[in-house]
Order: structure tokens, then sequence, then C-alpha cells
């Protein structure tokens, strides 16, 4: 009877040790699978913030809202992988590494929001030449310039060309010394208007268009 008890009692333990065994195996597996998915999900988030860098530079050469709205989808790829990639390091007890992935999504929430701002500015700057205060601009300016083909006045188209070289010089440089220097030509312009030789309904349209 003892050898028969020894003998259970050995068969006992070489079960739990088995299945204790086996227990630490499916731990081990587990953050195995963990630290692939956070390696996988780090791959992916590296391609994608390239892709939305690319997107963002793409809108602010072209100005086309397309860029924009694949921007949005692929900032939402980022959410949720940053989301998941938060989770996985939680699970496996990763506290700074948690603390690191907050920061990201601080961070990039932050720069959407620029991102956004920007658009919105564009926007009211105008998407092309038609548009916005761009378009504005250029329809005001192209009106003056039919008007004074009804005329012939020199000195008043010499500073009508200088405000639109001033203009397009700001255009191409962003440089504020040619906004001022528009400014000054617009003054130039408005002097000439005056002792230009036209009539008063005619000078008060181009003052309006000017």
């Amino acid at each position: 009877m003892a050898v028969g008890a020894v003998g259970v009692f050995g068969l006992i333990l070489v079960g739990a040790l088995y299945f204790y065994g086996s227990w630490v195996q499916d731990g081990f597996r587990a953050a195995s699978d963990d630290a692939e998915r956070i390696a996988g999900a780090a791959l992916r988030l590296r391609v994608d913030f390239l892709d939305a860098r690319r997107l963002e530079k793409d809108f602010l050469l072209r100005r086309e809202l397309d860029y924009v709205t694949r921007h949005k989808e692929v900032s939402k790829a980022i959410e949720l992988n940053l989301s998941m990639l938060q989770d996985s390091a939680r699970s496996l007890g990763q506290t700074e590494l948690v603390r690191q992935i907050a920061s990201i999504i601080e961070v990039f929430g932050s720069y959407e929001r620029h991102l956004a701002s920007i658009v919105s500015a564009q926007k009211e700057l105008g998407l092309n030449e038609s548009s916005g205060l761009e378009g504005a601009l250029r329809a005001s300016i192209e009106a003056i310039e039919k008007k004074l083909n009804d005329f012939d006045d020199p000195r008043i188209e010499v500073a009508m060309l200088m405000m639109r070289r001033h203009e397009l010089d700001f255009m191409l440089s962003h440089d504020r010394r040619y906004g001022e220097a528009m400014k000054k030509g617009a003054i130039e312009f408005e002097r000439s208007l005056v002792s230009a030789p036209f009539p008063p309904l005619v000078k008060q349209d181009l003052g309006q268009k000017l």
C-alpha cells in the first residue's frame, strides 16, 4: 500500500509539474505573441507616419483637398495602431512604454490640429488662383486692367504694373518686404488716379477695385 501510495503521489506530482510547465509555456507564448504584435504595430506606424508626412507635403505643394481626405484616413489608422500598441504594452506591464506611447498620442493630436488650421487658412487664401482671397485679388486687378484698356495713361499703367510685380514677387517668395512695396505701389496708383484725365465715375470705380 505504501509503494502504491508513493506511486500515486509521484504521478500526481509529475502531472502537476507538467501542467505548471504548460502554464508557464503558455505565459511565455502569450508574451512572445504580444511582443510580435508590438513589433508589427511599430513597423506599421513607421510606414503610416511617413505616408502622413508625404500627404501633408503634397497638399502644401498642390493645394488639393484629396490629399487632406487621404491624410485623415491615414491618421485614423495611426490612432488605432497607437491605441493597440499601448494596450499590448500595458498587458506586458511595460509602464515606461505605455507612458511614451501616451506622449506620442498627445503630440500626434497636436500635429493633426495644426494641420487642420493650415488647411483652413489655405482654403481662406484660396486653393487655386480663382478661389478665396487670391481669387478675389486676381479678379479685382484684372478688372482694373480691363478698365484701363479704355484709356491711354502710361503713368497709371506703370503704377499698376509695379503693383502686379510686387504681388507676384510676394506670391513666389512670401517675403514681407514685397507686401510693403505693394502698399507703396497702391499709394502711387492712387496719386496717379487723382491726376489722371478720367471721368469722375471711372476714378471712383477704379478706386473701389483698388
